[in-house]
């Protein structure tokens, strides 16, 4: 939504090629921060914000437009979704090499509460996975607002419960 010229900016000042998201693979982590932190400064968001829209923008234009059968196959509704998410991101791994998934958690606390446990060797996207939550919900047309995140560091990478 902010026009190929801005890509172009952001691609530039993260030193990406611009063919390196032609192909449905797993990114290094070193591209994906550059990347944010391009994109951040270009369009003068902090990084936080920018993944969390990223977020969203992945359920709701991505994830809809290319793999909706498979979204739909998951979950019937945003809570089967997010208890499904293991199973979903398994099969996902069985199309990119050395893909390096998140494992969730979900504990329904009653009909309105659950914590969604994220554990991932990813370091710092933990905004991103807060949009995501929010882009699920809005797909179904459910109401889910993360009310608090609790995040800490773990051995390899980092553990993080969303609230609701």
């Amino acid at each position: 939504s902010f026009g190929e010229d801005t890509w172009s900016r952001i691609q530039s000042s993260a030193a990406m090629e611009d063919d390196h998201f032609l192909s449905l693979r797993n990114y290094e982590d070193e591209l994906v921060y550059n990347l944010v932190g391009a994109a951040a400064d270009e369009l003068q968001l902090d990084a936080g914000t920018l993944l969390e829209e990223f977020g969203k923008h992945w359920v709701l234009v991505t994830m809809t437009g290319h793999y909706e059968q498979m979204l739909k196959s998951y979950g019937k509704n945003a809570w089967d979704l997010l208890a499904n998410l293991n199973l979903m991101h398994t099969h996902i791994r069985s199309t990119f090499l050395h893909y390096k998934h998140p494992y969730f958690e979900l504990v329904k606390e009653n009909e309105r509460d659950a914590k969604l446990h994220c554990r991932s060797v990813r370091v710092g996207l933990t905004p991103f996975v807060s949009g995501l939550i929010e882009g699920i919900a809005t797909y179904y047309g459910e109401t889910i607002e993360v009310l608090k995140i609790e995040h800490s560091p773990v051995d390899e990478g980092e553990h993080t419960i969303c609230r609701r």
